[in-house]
């Protein structure tokens, strides 16, 4: 009789995939699907920047030229720094700072300057690297030309937004193009909310002044002074700022002090700092009431001419 042979035994269950395994290949994978998302948007991006530039080169062709301008806009105003870290500055920047400036040629649109003088100052706020491209192309002449004669009150206020942003970072740069005067020039043509953009730039100019500075803003030291009656008090703190950092530039140059205070500056802000103001001007913050108080000390340090105004203040006030 043949045995009977052993049944086998049963197989073992199959072991679970390792929870090392199972965790690792989740994240791999959807890292790839970032990479390819982020490269398909790169590309997508970089397609429709091309399609913008040829719009804006289409010289004579106005209507597309909007268009692309308006995409641009668009595009620069609800990006960041990082989804437009490749947006090509010098490519772009020359084309919108020649529509900026072509306000001789027959033809010129309005509409054409207003949305180049948008987009660069969209530019310079999203993407502050591409400022030193902006100066460099001519933008802050541009601007200041679109202010010294107003056309266009839209075109001059984003002109002055611009300039703004500007002049935080290159404030030397401006102050050389001679953007404190056209600032300053035709301030009364704007409402008191752009005059403190006005005076804000201003403001951002008169910092850290070069020793040849007295050439760009001697000036603007009469209309400065006149400021000092502002009803706005930023206005007027912002005026008392430019008239300060002018005086500590010239601290050691009495000449240029003396001529600093030839236009009424110590009468002015002695009354402004007097107890017995009352005069209906705006009333001082405490940063406005010793920066002026700072602007006369300056003034009696190194001014014969500002020691001799305060003391016949002083008699004409005591």
């Amino acid at each position: 009789m043949t045995p009977t042979p052993p049944s086998p035994s049963p197989s073992p269950p199959p072991a679970p995939p390792s929870r090392a395994s199972s965790a690792g290949s989740a994240p791999a994978s959807t890292t790839s699907s970032l990479v390819l998302l982020l490269v398909r948007a790169s590309s997508a991006t970089s397609a429709h920047l091309k399609r913008i530039l040829a719009g804006l080169q289409a010289h004579g062709d106005e209507s597309r030229q909007l268009q692309s301008l308006m995409q641009l806009c668009e595009m620069l105003s609800i990006g960041t720094e990082d989804s437009l870290a490749a947006f090509p500055v010098d490519a772009f920047v020359p084309i919108l700072v020649g529509m900026l400036g072509r306000e001789d040629e027959p033809g010129a649109s309005p509409d054409v300057m207003l949305l180049a003088a948008r987009a660069l100052a969209n530019l310079v706020d999203v993407l502050p690297s591409s400022c030193s491209a902006v100066v460099h192309y001519g933008a802050i002449q541009c601007f200041c030309a679109r202010l010294l004669t107003i056309e266009y009150m839209d075109l001059a206020e984003q002109s002055l937004q611009a300039l703004k942003k500007i002049s935080l970072e290159h404030p030397t740069a401006c102050l050389r193009a001679g953007a404190l005067m056209a600032v300053l020039s035709y301030l009364d043509f704007f409402s008191t909310g752009v005059q403190r953009v006005a005076l804000s730039t201003a403001a951002n100019i008169c910092r850290k002044l070069p020793s040849d500075a007295s050439e760009f803003v001697m000036n603007a030291v009469p209309l400065l002074t006149n400021l000092l009656n502002h009803h706005d008090s930023k206005v007027l703190e912002h005026a008392s700022v430019c008239l300060t950092r002018i005086a500590e530039a010239f601290a050691h140059h009495p000449d240029k002090l003396d001529e600093l205070c030839n236009h009424g500056l110590v009468a002015q802000a002695a009354s402004l700092i007097s107890v017995g103001n009352s005069s209906g001007q705006a009333s001082l913050s405490t940063s406005t009431y010793t920066g002026l108080i700072r602007l006369l000390s300056i003034c009696a340090s190194g001014s014969l001419l500002a020691v001799k105004t305060l003391l016949s203040w002083d008699q004409r006030h005591s």
